[in-house]
């Protein structure tokens, strides 16, 4: 929240996140956020002073800027902007009703068309290594950023987090969802790909809206180059959709597809919408995206679709096990317990659904991790989608689980079958955090919320640990989750173990 000079807020406004992370090896560290002002007022914003964990940072100043960049609006168009600050706001602490979400949205989108694209972000750099204390990975430092106007000193406040996300031979982080300029994202794909592989991505989906894909590209072949052609050797670019379906009943994400064809915004009905996908190529999947957020899923009786975003969009605050989308993604995983490999199932997704306007001038940073060793082969992370090999996580601690029956391991996505009731089955928890704290480490059966193992842990940020146990099998059919809660919240996807 913005604090200082309440009168020249009138006239002003700051829009900063909520929090940054940071990897704690990088050359400098980069605070972006965005300034609108009306267009009759002198302001001539400068740079006051910055703080981390109560320091000064002026001597760790790359650059100083001598004006800080401003977003000159007409009188009308900031008041609609101090309302939507007052909404994200208001999403610090409490998650905003159906009513206040859509017009949360309305104003989002009709202010990001207002504001002259792509819109100025100020942004100022610092070199970590001049910072005058010693910070540590997996810690969080409180951040103060001062500015100096014509209308008076106007400040905010923020958190930033000293995070490296987690090596894995296997376990490898992806962002699902995300767009570009190819559609009404502000970040072109060379962009985005910058900035997801400074923060450690491994794999970047870029899921831009359909119809927009068609009308600013003409062809799929055409985007898809555009999008491929960002990839690096520290990260692998991907091109998927966005599909809005039929009367706006709610949006399917599509990876592994190599054409447009039927996958038209509007065309068709949710269930039509995921088969149409799902029919594209052999490895192409869909997704429920922001199903009890941006715009609700409506439509639960669908079927053949692989990945559940339980965790998306700068508006979510709740991650825990009563939050809206954890509570449907359970529901659906009883309902769609997979009857053999082939199956699809809902499993465990974090997107950003990031679009960098000025109003969310960095990231979320979710982030999902897929089992695709080969993580350069596109062929290996469209599996990994499609057979639900994923982990979702708020911050990028990894946790995942293995079972093991008469010496024979099963993996996340995985189907035991002909299981005898009373088995104990061993278990092997590996959890790698990036936030220093106190952890709960549960393994959870089915909708039952019934913990089947439990632990407490005290971890510290970057290291590995190995956490065994045992569970007794009670018969029937039923799946298994990985839950880690604390400075991090982390769902696995499941294990089915049927008798």
């Amino acid at each position: 929240m913005d604090e200082g000079n309440r009168s020249g807020e009138d006239k002003f406004i700051i829009f900063s996140p909520r929090q940054f992370r940071f990897e704690p090896g990088a050359a400098s560290w980069t605070f972006c956020f965005a300034l609108l002002a009306d267009f009759q007022e002198k302001v001539n914003p400068k740079l006051r002073a910055l703080y981390i964990n109560g320091f000064n940072t002026e001597k760790a100043l790359l650059r100083r800027p001598n004006l800080l960049p401003l977003n000159r609006v007409e009188r009308s168009i900031l008041n609609k902007a101090k309302k939507l600050k007052k909404f994200y706001e208001k999403t610090t602490s409490v998650n905003l009703n159906s009513w206040e979400q859509f017009e949360l949205i309305t104003l989002r989108n009709s202010l990001s068309k207002t504001i002259s694209s792509p819109g100025k972000y100020s942004e100022i750099k610092i070199n970590p290594a001049k910072i005058p204390f010693e910070f540590k990975k997996g810690r969080s430092y409180p951040v103060r950023v001062e500015i100096e106007t014509d209308l008076g000193v106007l400040a905010f406040n923020t958190v930033i987090f000293i995070i490296s996300l987690p090596f894995d031979v296997n376990w490898k982080p992806a962002q699902l969802h995300v767009h570009s300029t190819l559609s009404d994202g502000k970040k072109s794909p060379a962009e985005l790909a910058e900035i997801y592989r400074k923060m450690g991505y491994k794999i970047l989906y870029i899921t831009d809206h359909a119809d927009l894909v068609l009308q600013n590209t003409q062809k799929w072949s055409i985007y898809e180059d555009m999008i491929m052609k960002t990839t690096t050797p520290e990260m692998s670019v991907y091109a998927g959709l966005e599909i809005t379906t039929h009367n706006s009943k709610g949006d399917v994400l599509a990876y592994g597809i190599c054409s447009l064809s039927e996958l038209e915004n509007g065309r068709s009905g949710p269930q039509e919408a995921i088969n149409n996908v799902y029919k594209n190529t052999s490895q192409s999947s869909a997704a429920v995206a922001h199903p009890c957020g941006t715009i609700d899923w409506e439509d639960w009786s669908v079927i053949n679709y692989s990945g559940f975003e339980i965790m998306s969009s700068i508006l979510q605050i709740n991650y825990g096990s009563s939050a809206r989308p954890t509570v449907r993604w359970i529901s659906e995983l009883c309902r769609l317990m997979p009857e053999s490999p082939s199956s699809c199932f809902p499993s465990a997704r974090a997107g950003d659904d990031w679009h960098a306007t000025v109003f969310e001038p960095v990231p979320p940073g979710y982030v999902t991790y897929l089992y695709a060793p080969y993580w350069k082969s596109k062929s290996s992370v469209d599996r990994a989608l499609l057979k639900g090999k994923s982990v979702a996580s708020r911050f990028g601690g990894l946790g995942y689980f293995q079972l093991y029956i008469d010496n024979l391991k099963k993996n996340i996505g995985d189907i035991i079958k002909k299981v005898p009731s009373e088995t104990i089955i061993k278990l092997l928890i590996t959890f790698k955090p990036v936030l220093t704290g106190n952890y709960k480490i549960k393994i959870i059966r089915d909708n039952t919320e019934q913990e089947e193992f439990s632990t407490s842990y005290k971890c510290t940020g970057g290291y590995t640990y190995y956490i065994e146990g045992s569970l007794i099998f009670p018969g029937a059919r039923y799946f298994y989750y990985l839950y880690i809660t604390g400075p991090d919240h982390v769902y696995s996807s499941p294990i089915f173990v049927y008798r």
